[in-house]
């Protein structure tokens, strides 16, 4: 297969393609032999990039402030893996809900993404977690139970808690309150009220 799915061009077509076949011929639905086979293909070629096109490099915070080519590397796997991320997402309505998760959230935030924002710290972390966050299926979120977020975005969670803390060591109430929306957003409930009584901040409507 020769689509490539770290380019946006190119999964948008794809994508774009296959929702318009589903909608115009309903007999092509994910159940037809025809589809099932390009949807394994698909599937095969996001695992194929996983493995040999996604990278984490680890390093230590002291390494990063020295040297400003670390940080670079460090950065721009950052943000390709974020944009992976946001095309196998794409695939929301055609994957089933229990592959895309295991794709996105399991095999590559989890995996990857988390590791690069764990290294990097809090430098421009509040960009990199509404990149995530904002494009995260509203159905997912909606199956959280009671107050707790869906299971795959506590690592995220924790480290949003981090940043919290940064941003208030720093004065930061702009981006407290703006993490604190996300909380809301993403149905982490429990970690908005720890949050908003932490730093006294009032929970948005």
């Amino acid at each position: 297969m020769v689509w490539d799915p770290v380019s946006t061009s190119q999964t948008k077509s794809l994508t774009g393609l296959l929702h318009e076949l589903v909608e115009d011929y309903p007999s092509l639905n994910s159940s037809s032999k025809n589809t099932a086979t390009l949807l394994k293909a698909v599937v095969h070629r996001i695992n194929t990039s996983l493995d040999e096109d996604t990278f984490m490099p680890l390093y230590t915070a002291d390494l990063i402030a020295k040297h400003i080519e670390a940080r670079s590397f460090l950065h721009r796997q950052i943000w390709h893996s974020i944009k992976l991320y946001k095309n196998i997402l794409r695939f929301s309505g055609l994957l089933s809900d229990s592959k895309l998760r295991s794709l996105a959230l399991d095999s590559l935030l989890n995996r990857y993404i988390m590791l690069g924002f764990q290294c990097s710290g809090t430098d421009n972390s509040l960009r990199r977690i509404k990149a995530v966050t904002d494009v995260l299926p509203s159905q997912w979120l909606k199956s959280a139970v009671g107050d707790t977020v869906i299971p795959e975005l506590e690592n995220l969670c924790r480290y949003m808690k981090s940043c919290a803390a940064a941003y208030h060591s720093a004065g930061n109430r702009d981006d407290l309150k703006t993490l604190l929306k996300i909380f809301v957003n993403i149905h982490a409930h429990n970690h908005a009220k720890w949050m908003s009584d932490e730093y006294s901040l009032r929970m948005p409507k």
